[in-house]
């Protein structure tokens, strides 16, 4: 239903979705059926690892578009890896045009964050993060502690960005 209402916006500039919940794996969707948001300039999704996944890979919008993720995990493995496919495959196209020289992650028992940015200074306050510069990328992770605190869990995360840019790295 998110996808069919969102089809009927194309001139939609600013999304945000909160705690909303598709019944949909990411795979469930045909390939091909996008949703064109050719002005959007600023997405914020939040939810479950699966309905943001699933949506994300669904949508089509400039490479400018702000993009800020809040995912709650249910703690199975292969999460993080749907996560970091769609998150890759979006990223890809982004590379050449606005490249990411900015890359802050942050670590506590229960959340990963990650953000990346075309700005060339580094935001300490993560707070700051959904602001974001044009083309800059958030993403908040949410998990129990014996799933998020794991090099696999950074590793499969941080491959889902091109890091050749990078500038400033704060860890």
């Amino acid at each position: 239903q998110v996808l069919a209402t969102l089809k009927r916006m194309p001139r939609l500039n600013v999304l945000h979705l909160g705690n909303f919940a598709t019944t949909a794996h990411p795979r469930a969707l045909p390939a091909d059926h996008i949703v064109a948001l050719d002005e959007l300039q600023e997405l914020v999704l939040g939810g479950s690892t699966y309905d943001v996944a699933s949506l994300l890979e669904h949508l089509s919008f400039p490479p400018s578009t702000s993009i800020s993720l809040r995912c709650v995990s249910s703690d199975k493995p292969e999460e993080l890896s749907i996560m970091a496919a769609v998150l890759s495959s979006r990223l890809s196209s982004r590379d050449s045009s606005l490249p990411i020289r900015v890359f802050h992650v942050s670590c506590d028992a229960v959340q990963l964050s990650i953000h990346g940015s075309t700005g060339s200074r580094i935001l300490e306050d993560e707070s700051l993060w959904e602001a974001g510069n044009r083309g800059s990328i958030s993403l908040s992770l949410v998990a129990g502690p014996e799933y998020i605190n794991t090099p696999a869990t950074l590793r499969a995360v941080t491959q889902a960005f091109s890091l050749k840019h990078v500038e400033s790295l704060l860890l």
